[in-house]
């Protein structure tokens, strides 16, 4: 009985009118994932309607389950903490390792550290997460408030966000507008960790074009054995292949969370199946290692190399691709290598290296007068920051450090 009424007394409070699923389980809202899960069980247990006769059991459990569903699930976590917390951010530029607190409007944004002047994806990281030293509060001015930066190095600062750029030729934009989502499609969204579209989104319905409003239910996958044994979503990497299975439905308002459609196949007994496809760019892990665990570092995970496929995925086959190179003179257009000899086959077990489809555009040489024919235009939004640049840019760079 004082478990039903704590749980329906946790149920009156709210933050930033959003449920508080952290105190509905009875857990911190640091606790990792595997305090989560006994917390959970624990009240399941107690909770169960078919074990628990008494008033108010049945609406409990109910509250359990639903705590249960965001909290164990990464994505809809870390969505449900953006909005569960209102005012600042604690993250950590990836190169120098300098932590920052920043008002909440940027986070997931491209930022300049303004230690060592790299850029770096304002992800939030939790108390646990963060260290006391080199960590600086960094304000940025609200209104005509004065407020100045307090920290290791005593010198004000304010974020510098790096806007996604403009496609040198093709809108992509235009493929991802309110008019463009149906029933019955899959979607990719966002990853949280450097904001690349690693998640998928099965569309319900369409509740609302304007104001844009939909159901959708997150693909989920507990294991990655229709590959190989390998612990992959275990350590904690998303799945961006393989078979998928509907989560529960909640609404979304949030257009810019979503990046392309998605190609997927149903398979039986309710699998959603994801591969590789002719045509398709993707990314790859160029690090890739099948030792890859939860210890190993960003700076070695996030570098990739774009290829196209060159024929469907099978299990026997695995899939073909070839890789492409950047284009002098643009942001993200890239051209087939050259050399057939570079072809590789990527084998059903190391399927893990493919880090998340981009979408593409086959340029016809018509957008533009400048525009190469046959080569692929990539969408910037989906494209590492690093494959940004302009190549030609950065060979001038190189001509004037060698007149130094």
């Amino acid at each position: 009985m004082l478990a039903t009424l704590d749980v329906h007394m946790s149920a009156e409070s709210k933050i930033n009118s959003e449920n508080d699923w952290y105190s509905i389980l009875r857990v911190s809202a640091s606790a990792d994932e595997e305090a989560v899960k006994k917390q959970y069980r624990k009240l399941a247990l107690l909770l169960h309607p078919d074990k628990n006769k008494s008033v108010g059991a049945e609406g409990a459990f109910k509250l359990v389950s639903e705590a249960w569903s965001v909290l164990s699930d990464r994505s809809r976590r870390s969505a449900y903490d953006q909005k569960r917390n209102s005012e600042t951010f604690w993250t950590v530029c990836n190169g120098c390792k300098m932590q920052y607190e920043y008002l909440r409007v940027y986070l997931n944004h491209n930022l300049l550290c303004p230690n060592c002047h790299e850029p770096f994806l304002a992800v939030e990281k939790n108390k646990s997460d963060r260290t006391k030293s080199n960590m600086k509060k960094v304000n940025v001015k609200k209104d005509t408030s004065d407020e100045t930066e307090i920290g290791s190095h005593g010198v004000a600062a304010e974020p510098t966000a790096i806007d996604v750029p403009d496609p040198d030729f093709y809108d992509f934009d235009k493929d991802r507008t309110e008019q463009s989502f149906e029933p019955n499609q899959v979607w990719a969204t966002y990853d949280g960790e450097d904001g690349m579209p690693r998640y998928y989104a099965f569309i319900q319905k369409v509740i609302s074009v304007n104001p844009f409003k939909i159901r959708i239910s997150f693909l989920n996958s507990k294991s990655n054995s229709e590959f190989s044994p390998l612990n992959w979503v275990g350590s904690g990497f998303a799945k961006t292949c393989g078979e998928y299975r509907i989560s529960r439905y909640e609404i979304s308002d949030a257009i810019n969370a979503f990046s392309h459609k998605v190609k997927w196949e149903k398979r039986p007994r309710g699998v959603i199946q994801i591969v590789p496809c002719q045509g398709d760019v993707w990314a790859l892990y160029r690090n890739w290692s099948p030792d890859w665990n939860e210890h190993t570092p960003d700076e070695v995970i996030y570098k990739y190399d774009m290829v196209e496929v060159l024929e469907d995925y099978t299990e026997e086959q695995g899939v073909s691709v070839i890789p492409l190179v950047k284009v002098e003179g643009f942001k993200t257009v890239f051209h087939r290598h050259l050399d057939p000899k570079e072809v590789k086959k990527i084998p059903r077990e190391e399927m893990f290296r493919f880090s998340h489809r981009m979408p593409s555009y086959l340029l016809t040489g018509e957008e533009a007068h400048n525009a190469p024919k046959g080569c692929w235009e990539l969408d910037p939004a989906a494209t590492p920051l690093e494959l940004l640049q302009v190549v030609t840019e950065a060979k001038e760079a190189e001509v004037e450090q060698a007149k130094e």
